[in-house]
């Protein structure tokens, strides 16, 4: 989504009594503290930024190098420490991928909600629902138009939280570039996440089919287990955020990650 760490952490509020939670400050996004740095999909510098930040937190080692697509280097150099477990949201899933890619010996476990880089962006749905709702809030900036844009992809357009989206869309010119690229991840990219993955889609997703994204998780992702909130729009409810959250947590305890 583009948006600040705090607000993403915020969601998942309910699994701070529980765990330690680490939500990193992604470059070039609303809202960044971080100095500017566009990062290239192309030669997958999320995945690379991310092993930088677990090995700043002390999370994985120090030695871990990242390890180029067919290369098992990223694996071995993290056997001697247990990497953590990850949780990406829309754009954060994909970087969550990215790091898979890069170094998928970091990744203990990984749950992804409703993540970017696994298909193309339908892209008919984003012009209809997202493009031209935020270009009428643009051009009669007030309260009714930006409920009506956020119902497209919000459950609950009314959230305070969500104030952030309405503010990207007045001041932000530039948008980063989604890891995996416009039409998403390889197979055999995808094919290196091969820790235990949970990933959960939204039905009515404004950024693409939540049917046809939870297939090809299933087909690409070994061994994921995938989740279909019915009814379900990009950003979730807050009791749906909560029945994700507490499923996320039962599947990594059932994986023995706990």
């Amino acid at each position: 989504m583009g948006l600040p760490a705090p607000f993403v952490l915020a969601l998942f509020q309910c699994l701070v009594p529980q765990f330690r939670i680490y939500a990193p400050d992604m470059p070039y996004h609303a809202g960044s503290r971080s100095a500017d740095a566009e990062l290239a999909a192309s030669t997958h510098e999320h995945g690379k930024w991310a092993l930088e930040v677990l090995r700043a937190l002390r999370l994985v080692p120090e030695e871990a190098l990242p390890a180029s697509p067919g290369s098992c280097s990223g694996q071995a150099a993290l056997t001697q420490q247990k990497p953590p477990l990850h949780i990406g949201l829309s754009f954060g899933g994909a970087v969550v991928m990215d790091l898979a890619v890069v170094a998928p010996g970091a990744i203990r476990g990984a749950a992804l909600v409703v993540p970017a880089g696994l298909m193309p962006v339908r892209l008919w749905s984003f012009l209809l629902r997202v493009v031209l709702p935020s270009l009428l809030y643009l051009l009669l900036p007030c309260a009714a138009t930006a409920r009506w844009a956020l119902s497209r992809m919000c459950e609950e357009p009314d959230l305070p939280a969500w104030n952030i989206i309405p503010l990207t869309w007045r001041h932000v010119a530039r948008r980063p570039e989604i890891p995996g690229g416009s039409n998403g991840f390889s197979p055999a990219q995808l094919a290196r996440l091969a820790a235990p993955t949970i990933a959960v889609f939204a039905e009515r997703d404004v950024f693409w089919n939540g049917k046809a994204a939870a297939a090809t998780a299933t087909a690409r992702l070994p061994g994921c287990q995938t989740v279909l909130v019915r009814g379900g729009r990009h950003l979730l409810s807050r009791s749906n955020t909560e029945e994700v959250a507490a499923g996320i947590v039962r599947f990594f305890g059932s994986r023995g990650l706990l």
